[in-house]
């Protein structure tokens, strides 16, 4: 910083070029114009972005599964950021910027209740997926009464499609049908879990594939 005693041609104020000139308490004064330390993004935080991006897009669209599925988990945060805090770490595959989902190693839900054995999805009728399991009530914490939700995705449209979470779909039943008809003739990827029906208690949900619809 320079003071000016008498002034540059009667002083200034702001900014010329690289100078600054002000007054303080009657002095008039010039510096040099401070550089900004905001440098350009490395590698690692472009990297990081592009990862949070894509997983953020993804969580989102599952939202109705995730809100349910991680309510126990959310500790200081959202039941949505819990599911993105897992599956940003586990959950996404490929070399920057090539990054995409890795959708047989997402948990949509978390827990310690069983999930059921031999969970399957198939193409159904029409466009409708069909969901088998064999009911292993008597495992653990895992009964009758437990309700199923299953989700279906179709990256094609960026759309996923969820069951109602209600008391009408049960391991006992071993079989639920997910109508997506607005996915018809599309690829989707499925999952399933279960539900205590009280809501307290949940299963690690389960990829059940990609399935291509009629």
């Amino acid at each position: 910083m320079g003071i000016i005693k008498q002034g540059i041609l009667g002083g200034f104020s702001g900014t010329v070029g690289t100078v600054v000139g002000a007054q303080w308490r009657g002095i008039t004064y010039m510096r040099g114009k401070s550089t900004s330390k905001r440098q350009g993004s490395s590698f690692k935080q472009d990297e990081q972005r592009m990862r949070f991006v894509l997983m953020v897009k993804f969580m989102r669209k599952m939202s109705a599964f995730v809100n349910l599925g991680y309510h126990n988990l959310a500790k200081h945060m959202t039941p949505l950021n819990a599911g993105l805090s897992y599956n940003l770490k586990n959950s996404v595959r490929g070399d920057f910027p090539n990054y995409e989902v890795a959708y047989n190693m997402v948990l949509l839900s978390r827990g310690d209740l069983p999930n059921a054995e031999n969970p399957q999805a198939a193409a159904g009728t029409g466009s409708t997926v069909e969901f088998t399991w064999v009911n292993n009530a008597g495992s653990g914490k895992a009964l009758d009464t437990d309700m199923c939700l299953v989700t279906a995705y179709c990256p094609e449209k960026d759309l996923a499609v969820c069951s109602r979470f209600s008391t009408e779909f049960t391991r006992q039943d071993q079989h639920l049908i997910l109508e997506v008809p607005q996915f018809a003739g599309l690829e989707v990827e499925t999952y399933i879990s279960f539900f205590s029906e009280n809501g307290k208690e949940i299963a690690d949900s389960i990829y059940t594939g990609s399935v291509s619809l009629t």
